[in-house]
């Protein structure tokens, strides 16, 4: 095996994965490493189109010698009402679960730590070590979570905090969650700079409440609705929104969680929703979902 190609298989999508790691990257973090043992993350479109992050341990001689698929704690408030699905709770309402996560962007330099104080969880995001002095924490609206943010290559404005507080906000609000929503909210953030716009905002509120969202078709024809998307749009968001048509007929009262398999990305599934909903072809509504729907989407989500 050529030195830097790493092969692992990822339980959660059932897939074999390939990721190359930089021969001078590994031997700085060899140096550093008390057991000759470098963990790297490898985020990548995982089970049902969703981003999942698989934390590959890696020896002096690239052999992985563990794999482990982060995913959030079950929600707290739902494992309290299942108590007929004898469902263990953990014993400390106190013990915290880390997920540590080494580049969330490649090649750049990405520090900060999100600390969910609800259901007791911290996601680390790049190098931070003990003694590194926080430039900003960012409380969500209600205290019940926080962002600590490092000296990194992303510059920390008004602008940042506003959108960052809106990703709290609706990752308190709308659990069960997906990691991989979560991260593709940041690295959209992240990505967008100042240009980021309402509708992004709204699609990042959407996606993290897409298990209540219900998706249908407006009463028009399914041929009709296909030639206006051909007349409209040009062939390759033609074909995604038709993609979704198609769908959406076959299942006409499905959620939006349901949809996020026919194209990689959530948010730009979503802007797609968007363009369909002005156009009069699709509403998107809130549902109420009864408990043990709640548990089973829960249990599907991790």
């Amino acid at each position: 095996m050529p030195d830097g190609i790493v092969h692992y298989y990822c339980e959660s999508c059932k897939s074999r994965r390939q990721t190359v790691i930089l021969p001078d990257i590994h031997s700085i973090n060899l140096a550093a490493s008390a057991n000759g043992i470098v963990v790297y993350s490898d985020i990548h479109t995982c089970r049902d189109g969703i981003l999942g992050v698989s934390n590959i341990h890696i020896d002096t001689n690239y052999a992985v010698r563990g794999v482990e698929y982060l995913h959030l704690p079950k929600s707290a408030i739902l494992l309290q009402e299942q108590e007929a699905f004898a469902v263990p709770v953990p014993s400390s309402p106190n013990l915290v679960k880390n997920l540590p996560i080494t580049d969330l962007i490649p090649g750049m330099n990405v520090r900060f730590i999100y600390k969910n104080l609800t259901y007791h969880y911290e996601i680390k995001i790049g190098s931070i070590q003990k003694n590194d002095p926080v430039l900003y924490t960012v409380p969500s609206p209600s205290g019940n979570s926080l962002m600590e943010y490092y000296e990194c290559d992303i510059e920390f404005t008004p602008w940042m905090q506003k959108n960052v507080v809106t990703i709290l906000d609706h990752m308190e609000d709308n659990p069960p969650i997906r990691l991989g929503f979560i991260l593709e909210a940041l690295i959209h953030v992240l990505d967008k700079g100042e240009t980021l716009e309402e509708p992004d905002i709204r699609a990042m509120a959407d996606m993290f409440c897409s298990h209540k969202i219900q998706v249908q078709l407006v009463d028009q024809s399914v041929d009709d609705i296909l030639e206006k998307i051909g007349e409209k749009f040009d062939d390759n968001l033609a074909s995604t929104l038709k993609l979704i048509i198609a769908d959406i007929s076959i299942n006409p009262e499905q959620l939006l969680i349901d949809l996020a398999g026919i194209k990689p990305g959530f948010i730009k599934l979503l802007f797609n929703l968007y363009i369909l909903q002005k156009m009069d072809i699709v509403n998107l509504r809130k549902v109420e979902i009864e408990m043990k729907e709640e548990i089973r989407l829960q249990n599907s989500l991790l």
